[in-house]
């Protein structure tokens, strides 16, 4: 659903119902676990709300909020070095994060769940592209938009992560 051209809408909070299931999701991929996602959330919303005048009303909104949401991420992650390994905090976590996704049979959720696992192995400069390129379904631009790189730089960071993923979900450890 794209916002692009949209000049009905006056305030932020016009924005929310729009955006906000996607942004939960983009949070969650990101941090890995609801807490940390819960308060990149409320990050991204708090700089957004005071930012909102900067915004320009003919620019698509989620594209803006997404790239203010991976520099919160950044940001609140600097200091902290964390492990490409962390799973979800619990059980429950996971199906939290596998209900947010599209209906899908019990055999589909398995393979999600394998996919899961094995986008959590990467490292986070391809986790990012693969969560905006395909679970938040950017195309290469935005993406590039979004994280603040070129064109050229967003198609072969998402080229690198599809590979590794590859190798990752076939067992293989090459790097690319």
């Amino acid at each position: 659903m794209q916002l692009k051209g949209v000049t009905s809408i006056k305030t932020i909070n016009d924005f929310y119902p729009t955006v906000s299931k996607e942004l939960t999701r983009l949070c969650f991929s990101l941090c890995r676990n609801t807490h940390d996602a819960d308060d990149l959330f409320q990050e991204t919303w708090l700089k957004a709300v005071k930012s909102f005048d900067r915004f320009d009303k003919t620019g698509d909104f989620k594209k803006w909020v997404f790239a203010i949401c991976v520099n919160c991420y950044k940001d609140m992650y600097k200091a902290r070095v964390k492990s490409c390994e962390i799973a979800f905090d619990s059980r429950e976590h996971m199906e939290l994060f596998f209900e947010m996704l599209p209906d899908m049979s019990d055999s589909q959720k398995s393979d999600y769940e394998a996919l899961y696992a094995a986008i959590n192995v990467l490292p986070l400069k391809y986790r990012q592209v693969i969560s905006l390129r395909y679970f938040s379904d950017l195309d290469d631009r935005a993406v590039a938009e979004v994280l603040h790189i070129s064109y050229a730089a967003a198609r072969k960071r998402v080229s690198r992560a599809l590979k590794l993923l590859q190798n990752t979900m076939n067992g293989e450890t090459k790097n690319v």
